[in-house]
């Protein structure tokens, strides 16, 4: 979920105090942060205490640096900022030499550009922030008697109710004696897992439990509804505590970020198969997708998060007025990261491009 959270906008001082929430965050900032921003935030540096025979520990402590560069470790779900020390407390470091900042999720800092944020820049955070979402995901701890289902959003996890389904003696085992048994077993759970998908918007479904019930479970969720992106794990029990466990696991977070390459993968490779065609129905470069979308005739608009910080001038506001004539015709974006060979053919393809309604002249 894209959800970096402003805390704080001081205008004065060119300031804005930020909380990373999510991982999706990072694909933002690792494009919105610029070489020459001043980023200030908590971090460790190794200080050596107790004079020159003395042990080297590392200290927290507040730092100001000026960015010299910005890394992104997707799988160390941080991004690195590297820069000069510009301010901090002075029994410890030596101002001008070189620090590198780790921001993770949870992290508070402060962004301070020397120029000042444009309208452009705080537009383009607010409108990147509403068009990502992370997309709820129902989750489902199921045994052969009893399924707990809830619905993780980015508040938090919602327990939503336990279903019971009592074997009618004892000895009795559900998936090897009675198909129908567990039918209507699994019926019950899917209607509310039904009514979820229709209240929250999504179609990713988690199953896991501690036996072999959640494949015959999950198997039955793809022939019911072959529309959802179901997943399938284990669990030691299927109640709520089997809910946290899922979460614990760190499960529902590598699902959406593989749900969200994949989504963006789809859309790369729809552009270019109408490319191939020669179909006429894609737009490549700023001016075009402009056309295009303030002509009503853009289906779904592909941005890459290069364009974020590298357009400048006339060439954003252009970007910014794509952005809102397409919330105006309800014309799907999709931000697409640089991180896997799709995205970076389509950087190096431009970085913007539209799908269209129909052929036409834009």
């Amino acid at each position: 979920m894209f959800s970096l959270e402003i805390l704080d906008y001081d205008e004065k001082k060119n300031r804005l105090k930020l909380k990373i929430t999510s991982l999706d965050d990072f694909y933002f900032l690792y494009n919105f942060i610029r070489k020459g921003d001043l980023v200030r935030a908590k971090t460790t540096r190794k200080v050596q205490v107790g004079g020159e025979s003395g042990d080297h520990v590392r200290i927290p402590m507040n730092l100001t640096i000026h960015v010299d560069q910005i890394g992104f470790q997707e799988f160390a779900k941080r991004i690195r900022v590297k820069g000069k020390i510009i301010e901090g407390p002075e029994k410890f470091v030596s101002i001008g030499s070189h620090h590198t900042i780790n921001l993770e999720v949870n992290d508070v800092f402060e962004l301070i550009r020397e120029d000042g944020f444009t309208e452009e820049d705080l537009d383009l955070l607010k409108e990147t922030k509403e068009k990502f979402h992370e997309k709820p995901v129902v989750l489902v701890a199921i045994s052969d008697d009893e399924a707990t289902i809830g619905v993780l959003t980015p508040t938090g996890l919602k327990v939503v109710r336990t279903v019971y389904h009592s074997s009618p003696q004892k000895g009795f085992s559900p998936m090897r004696d009675d198909k129908e048994f567990m039918n209507a077993f699994f019926t019950k759970v899917y209607d509310i897992i039904k009514e979820l998908l229709e209240q929250y918007l999504t179609d990713i479904v988690i199953v896991a439990g501690p036996g072999f019930t959640k494949e015959h479970f999950s198997k039955f969720l793809k022939e019911v509804n072959k529309r959802l992106a179901v997943y399938t794990d284990s669990v030691s029990n299927a109640t709520e505590n089997g809910l946290y466990e899922i979460i614990r696991r760190g499960i529902p977070d590598k699902i959406v970020q593989q749900h969200k390459i994949v989504e963006e993968a789809k859309a790369i490779e729809e552009l270019l198969m109408h490319l191939g065609k020669n179909d006429g129905l894609v737009v490549l470069g700023l001016d075009s997708v402009y056309r295009a979308v303030t002509y009503g005739v853009a289906e779904k608009i592909l941005v890459s998060f290069s364009k974020i910080n590298s357009l400048m001038g006339a060439k954003r506001e252009k970007l910014m007025e794509i952005l809102k004539q397409a919330k105006i015709y309800k014309v799907k974006v999709i931000f697409i990261s640089n991180l896997h060979p799709l995205g970076e053919q389509f950087e190096r393809m431009g970085g913007i491009a539209a799908i269209l309604r129909y052929k036409t002249e834009v």
